[in-house]
């Protein structure tokens, strides 16, 4: 198999040792685009129109893709989301009807540009969002089109004893305008009570320093509690360890279950999140985890499970249990590969 996967998506997904764990020939090609290949001062002379060597990459790694396929003449070649420029669907139609090839949508379609482009050239098509499914049937004519949400990492299943939970709330992920009265909220709350609250992403630009200054103005109870920046996969699984309650605020334009849901859940730890419209029996709200509706849900739950140790453990066990049996990534990619075709 050859996997066509950009460094951030890599990273999420922990591609290497998610494939090295099926034991599976493969190659992981990178797709990333030639931007963000280049260095802060080369983005900036690209910027100004005084680099641009994206022809000659793009020529260089189509390149290098042709020779991988010759070399190793992979059964399948399976796309994480589609790869834009590097393998444009023109260059992609060499492939197709001589080799499977399989997209994972880890992302909605609709938010993608030119995804609806690499659709008619795929054998299979897998969806995280539930409702890109029929989307995607309605649009191509396909019956071969799944959902398959995006599992757990492997590092947040690693067995770790955690003696001391440290903060009484966190939250990890990119603060979208969606999100950020939700965190304003949780931060006054956790103010007012003299809680110990983390909140992690990137709030700013750290590379001009005035951003910091421009958010610490706008948001002077969040600036208190974040830590601005990426984490790797093994320092939020050690936050999520060591956290109480650990908070899941979904993207607005998203109706399906993210991977920070199965993440939390699989390293122990209690998952309070925002209400989904369909769970499809992945997870048992008020069983594995709770959900609220609102702000006001939100506050009064936090301070509900704070006051209700036993609880919040009983459902954290139980939601570790549910999860890691079936749903890491290593699963949803088995999925994928062994899927039986729809006639």
């Amino acid at each position: 198999m050859v996997c066509g996967v950009n460094s951030w998506i890599e990273e999420i997904l922990d591609m290497n040792r998610t494939l090295r764990s099926l034991d599976i020939d493969y190659s992981l090609f990178n797709t990333d685009k030639y931007y963000d290949r280049l260095s802060r001062l080369n983005k900036r002379l690209y910027k100004f129109k005084l680099l641009n060597n994206e022809e000659e990459y793009i020529t260089h790694k189509q390149n290098e893709f042709t020779r991988t396929v010759d070399e190793i003449k992979p059964d399948i070649i399976l796309l994480i989301n589609p790869p834009d420029t590097i393998l444009s669907p023109y260059f992609l139609k060499t492939f197709a009807g001589q080799i499977n090839v399989y997209m994972w949508l880890v992302d909605g379609i609709r938010k993608m540009q030119n995804a609806n482009d690499y659709l008619p050239l795929c054998d299979k098509i897998f969806c995280f969002e539930p409702d890109d499914v029929q989307y995607i049937q309605d649009l191509t004519g396909k019956r071969n089109v799944f959902y398959c949400p995006v599992g757990y990492g492997t590092v947040y299943a690693n067995k770790v004893a955690i003696t001391k939970k440290v903060y009484d709330i966190c939250f990890v992920g990119t603060p979208t305008m969606t999100r950020l009265p939700f965190l304003v909220a949780v931060a006054q709350y956790a103010s007012d009570n003299n809680l110990a609250l983390w909140l992690s992403g990137k709030f700013y630009d750290s590379h001009h320093f005035w951003k910091k200054y421009i958010f610490k103005r706008k948001y002077p109870i969040l600036y208190k509690y974040i830590y601005n920046g990426d984490m790797s996969p093994e320092e939020v699984a050690r936050v999520y360890r060591k956290s109480k309650i650990c908070l899941n605020i979904h993207n607005a334009n998203h109706s399906g279950l993210n991977p920070r849901t199965f993440d939390i859940m699989a390293t122990g730890s209690f998952q309070l999140l925002d209400n989904r419209s369909d769970y499809r029996e992945l997870i048992h709200p008020g069983i594995d985890c709770d959900v609220y509706q609102d702000v006001e849900t939100l506050i009064s739950k936090l301070r509900y499970y704070l006051a209700n140790e036993k609880q919040r453990e009983k459902m954290a066990t139980s939601g570790q249990r549910n999860v890691t049996h079936g749903l890491c990534i290593t699963d949803m990619l088995k999925r994928i590969l062994f899927a039986k075709t729809v006639k």
